[in-house]
């Protein structure tokens, strides 16, 4: 596919990216988005994903240089148990001297193409503040909902009361509180009764990822990101919170936040077990990125809200998807750090 200006002279050359394309789309990535990022690190986001490889089209010259790029992740859905598969919008970049003459929609079009015969439902993405009037005029994109950032400093205020937790008053006041004893654990990995755990909550999330050991394993395997460090909290040998953090410095990320039955005070408990651990780590805040109906914002009483790290999804349908209009209910969706292109 050829696109041409006003007076039909050529623009750009459309065509689906192969393997021997990503040196130059990385360079071009790096160049324009003022990033770094290595070959590493697109065999991990674009082949290496366990809902498939990327469908990414690219726009080049006659020499073939290759001036733009539009790449969509497919990424599984959950929709209270169901499987549903959609795709991931990101790494949008088109050469400056291209910028402005309609070429972000004809990108847009010749990639859902490809992703539409895949059988993706929709398309939906994280862009930045100066991209989302872009989105919207261009490819017909709606904002639906925005993941609000939180942080909380780790002095005084917040030190106190976990200095009080430090002999294990956390388990007593889960014990009084649930009439049942919590136990907490960290490690590098995922537990191995993760999927028992994903398996019960699944069904109670309306919308959110689909977030198997396949993807878990997947999504925290990027090569130039830190390694995480996995939380959770057992009651009679159930996992019923878990939570994943990845350290940035001094600064600590909750980039994952889950709970079998939406206990606040038995989520709020495994908070403070991460605050400990921070603490050991000479971690000075912590942060949290995320959307739902609510329960968030009571976990994270205490926190101060950060309206700088606010993130606005949005999404355009490819294909038919039940029950309709879901996916513009923003109280459906649930949504965390690590779902956007934030770590």
């Amino acid at each position: 596919m050829e696109l041409t200006d006003a007076q039909d002279q050529p623009l750009l050359r459309l065509r689906p990216a192969n393997l021997s394309d990503l040196p130059a789309l990385i360079e071009l990535q790096n160049d324009a988005l003022g990033i770094y990022r290595d070959i590493g690190h697109a065999r991990w986001k674009y082949l290496q994903n366990p809902s498939g490889e990327a469908f990414i089209s690219i726009g080049t010259n006659e020499s073939e240089d290759i001036l733009a790029g539009y790449s969509m992740i497919p990424i599984r859905l959950n929709w209270a148990g169901k499987l549903y598969l959609g795709a991931q919008t990101t790494d949008t970049v088109i050469h400056p001297s291209y910028r402005g003459r309609g070429i972000l929609k004809e990108l847009y079009q010749h990639a859902t193409q490809r992703a539409s015969s895949a059988s993706v439902s929709f398309a939906y993405g994280f862009p930045n503040s100066r991209a989302i009037s872009t989105n919207i005029r261009s490819i017909g994109a709606t904002p639906i909902l925005t993941l609000h950032g939180y942080y909380r400093r780790i002095g005084i205020r917040f030190l106190l009361p976990l200095c009080l937790l430090r002999e294990g008053i956390c388990h007593l006041v889960a014990r009084l509180r649930l009439r049942t004893k919590h136990n907490f654990h960290s490690d590098s990995k995922l537990p191995i009764h993760y999927d028992d755990f994903w398996n019960q909550i699944k069904k109670h999330q309306i919308l959110s990822v689909w977030k198997d050991r396949d993807f878990m394993e997947w999504r925290y395997s990027n090569p130039t990101a830190s390694c995480p460090t996995y939380y959770w909290s057992e009651k009679e040998g159930t996992i019923d919170a878990f939570a994943i953090t990845v350290n940035k410095g001094t600064h600590l990320y909750i980039t994952d936040l889950m709970h079998a039955d939406r206990n606040v005070f038995s989520a709020r408990a495994l908070i403070h077990f991460i605050g400990m651990a921070a603490v050991r780590q000479r971690i000075t805040h912590l942060f949290f990125l995320g959307h739902d109906d609510g329960f968030f914002a009571a976990v994270l009483n205490g926190f101060d809200r950060l309206a700088s790290n606010d993130v606005t999804l949005v999404f355009r349908p490819l294909a038919s998807f039940p029950p309709e209009n879901i996916l513009t209910q923003p109280t459906a969706w649930v949504l965390t750090a690590s779902d956007t292109d934030v770590i």
